[in-house]
C-alpha cells in the first residue's frame, strides 16, 4: 500500500514502478480518490504501459459505507486479472490505520496479504499540512518505509521533518528521493527483482498467513501486555506492529518480527491502542476476546500461555 498527503508524489511513484517493471510483471493498480473523476487513473493510462487498474472514486475505501462494495470489487479484480502484485494507492485524505481489516475479510483473506506499507512525504510542503495532521500522523505511523520526496526543494526542512517522523514512528526507514525515484533494491520492489541468472519470479503468498487489526480504547498493564505477546498466535506471528496505551499513562510503539520484540516509549500519541498482526492462523475474534480481558489491570492471564488457537 502507498499512502501520503495530496500532492506528495504517490502517483509519480506508481509511474516509476510501472516504467521499471510493467513489461515483466502482471501489476494491478488500485486507486482511491475522493473526487468523482479518476484524474490520476487517466494520467497512468496515458503511459501506455501494460497494467490493470481498479478505480474507487467519490469516497474512501476505508469508509465503512463503501467497504462491502470495495471487497467485492477487489475480489473480482484479483480473480479476473490474476496480478502478481497489487499496489493500492490510497487517497491523500484517507486514514489508512485500518487498511489491514480489508484483508481479513473473506474471500480476500484467501487471495491477498499486505506485504509492505509506504508513505510518501512532501518535504517542501510538509509544514503546511497541519490541516490534515491526524491523517498524516496515521499514515506515517503505519508505514514500514517512508519516502521523503522532493528533497531537492525542501532542504531547509529535512532535519525537522526527520525528527518529527521519528517521534511518530521510530521504526520506519526514511528514504530521501527526488521525483520518487527509489533504489530498486528497496523492500517495495524486492519481489519484483529478477534472479541474477534469469527471469522474474512470481510473488508467492506465504502459507497460511492471515492479518488481524486490533483496536481498543482501554489501557493495558505492561505485565499483561507482555503475557499477551507470549500467547499463541502472538508467539508464532510473522509480524506485529502498532501502538499500545499502558496503564500509568505511557504508550509503547511495538514491533515484532518472528518473535523478536522491540518496545519503545513514545510521547504525544493521543490515539487508541492499534496493532496490525500478521501470521499463520491469526484468529481475529480470539485475539479481540483476550485483549478485552487483559485490558483489565486486575486480571492476570497465566493460562493464556498454551497451544495454538484453533
Amino acid at each position: 500500500m502507498v499512502t501520503g498527503f495530496l500532492g506528495s508524489g504517490k502517483t509519480t511513484l506508481l509511474k516509476n514502478l510501472l516504467d521499471r517493471y510493467a513489461g515483466s510483471k502482471k501489476i494491478g493498480i488500485v486507486q482511491n480518490e475522493f473526487a468523482p473523476s479518476g484524474i490520476d487513473g487517466i494520467d497512468l493510462k496515458r503511459s501506455d504501459l501494460p497494467f490493470s487498474l481498479l478505480e474507487i472514486n467519490n469516497g474512501s475505501v476505508f469508509c465503512v459505507c463503501l467497504l462491502g462494495d470495495f471487497i467485492k470489487s477487489l475480489t473480482a479484480f484479483v480473480q479476473e486479472k490474476d496480478p502478481d502484485l497489487i499496489i493500492l494507492e490510497s487517497s491523500g485524505l484517507s486514514d489508512p490505520v485500518s487498511i489491514a481489516q480489508l484483508f481479513q475479510a473473506p474471500p480476500l483473506c484467501n487471495l491477498l496479504y499486505l506485504a509492505h506499507i509506504w508513505c510518501v512525504i512532501d518535504s517542501l510542503n510538509f509544514h503546511r499540512t497541519a490541516v490534515a495532521e491526524t491523517q498524516i500522523i496515521h499514515q506515517i505511523r503505519v508505514a514500514d518505509t517512508i519516502i521523503l520526496n522532493k528533497t531537492d526543494l525542501g532542504i531547509a526542512y529535512h532535519g525537522q521533518i526527520r525528527s518529527k517522523i521519528s517521534s511518530w514512528n521510530p521504526y520506519a526507514e526514511i528514504i530521501p528521493a527526488r521525483f520518487c525515484n527509489i533504489n530498486p533494491e528497496l523492500p517495495l520492489v524486492t519481489a519484483l527483482r529478477p534472479k541474477e541468472d534469469g527471469p522474474y519470479e512470481s510473488c508467492v503468498r506465504p502459507d497460511n498467513i492471515q492479518t488481524s487489526v486490533l483496536k481498543t480504547g482501554k489501557r493495558i498493564s505492561p505485565e499483561n501486555f507482555d503475557l499477551f505477546l507470549e500467547t499463541e498466535p502472538m508467539r508464532s506471528s510473522y509480524r506485529i506492529k502498532g501502538y499500545v496505551n499502558l496503564t500509568g499513562g505511557k504508550t509503547w510503539a511495538v514491533q515484532t518480527s518472528f518473535g523478536l520484540v522491540s518496545k519503545t516509549e513514545i510521547e504525544g500519541y493521543g490515539n487508541n491502542t492499534e496493532m496490525i498482526i500478521m501470521g499463520p492462523m491469526v484468529n481475529a475474534g480470539e485475539i479481540h476476546r483476550k485483549v478485552k480481558a487483559l485490558a483489565s489491570a486486575t486480571v492476570q492471564f497465566d493460562n493464556m500461555k498454551g497451544p495454538p488457537l484453533a
